[in-house]
């Protein structure tokens, strides 16, 4: 039946046969894990295991999927968001400690649920994020400085420069210095005005750090992991916020990420 059923979706719509390969996928995590006796088959994953469930494979095949749905059948966020939440829970699949929390089905199972509402029912992302929720690390300033560094790298020289001038004008330099310090200003002044020029790549690059800070942001809200049970010897401690920031390091490994539409007066013309 499920051949037959896959084959005339293709026939029919390859975005229908997509959307139902991934629904398929995406159920199979939870309904396709069997007992914790059956994890293991001659020394390797079973099928019924998560290491396969949620292996690395099955991941980018997903990942793959979701990023082909029709824009129209899913809010933007969605397929970015719920890479990143399986790869949070490709991490709990490599991890022995995780695996053997208590909650683990029951935590699965209200993660398939949650994929169910976005890409089944459509529901916007957005209302999963808690009110006034952010991220904890500050790790879009350092991206965005390194995106901005020859910006940055301009402008520090520029100020440096017309600082020296003003200071060396008020005070006895030698006529040369003078020269030279007026001379570069006006090279790095040059410099600055060709790159105002490129303002719209800039704004992109904004959008796209505002996006991806945004996705990480839905992600982690998305997703719902086991508490993992601290190794043997392992000090106590880390709490809740500990497990925030793992859990942002988890999903900021997705493989897609949310379009960045161009600038309104591009998009315009």
């Amino acid at each position: 039946m499920g051949p037959w059923f896959q084959d005339e979706l293709a026939q029919r719509d390859e975005a229908l046969a997509n959307a139902y390969l991934l629904g398929r996928g995406l159920a199979e995590c939870y309904w396709g894990l069997g007992s914790e006796a059956t994890w293991v088959s001659n020394g390797r994953p079973s099928a019924v295991s998560p290491a396969f469930l949620l292996g690395a494979d099955r991941r980018l095949e997903l990942s793959r999927m979701l990023g082909r749905l029709d824009p129209a059948m899913t809010h933007e966020t969605s397929p970015a968001a719920i890479s990143g939440s399986l790869e949070a829970w490709g991490a709990v699949a490599r991890d022995e400690h995780w695996l053997s929390s208590p909650d683990l089905r029951a935590t699965l199972h209200e993660q398939v649920r949650r994929w169910y509402q976005l890409v089944v029912l459509g529901q916007d992302l957005t209302t999963m994020v808690r009110p006034y929720a952010k991220l904890t690390g500050l790790r879009g300033i350092g991206r965005a400085a390194r995106l901005f560094r020859p910006q940055l790298a301009l402008f520090g020289t520029a100020l440096a420069l017309v600082t020296a001038f003003f200071a060396a004008s008020g005070a006895t330099a030698p006529a040369w210095v003078t020269s030279l310090l007026a001379t570069s200003g006006f090279g790095v002044f040059v410099a600055a005005s060709v790159l105002a020029r490129g303002q719209s790549a800039a704004q992109r690059l904004l959008t796209r750090l505002r996006q991806d800070a945004y996705t990480d942001l839905v992600a982690v809200s998305l997703t719902t992991l086991p508490e993992r049970r601290p190794e043997p010897g392992a000090a106590a401690g880390g709490g809740a916020r500990s497990a925030r920031r793992t859990l942002e390091s988890l999903v900021r490994r997705r493989s897609l990420t949310t379009p960045t539409r161009p600038p309104p007066d591009r998009a315009t013309r």
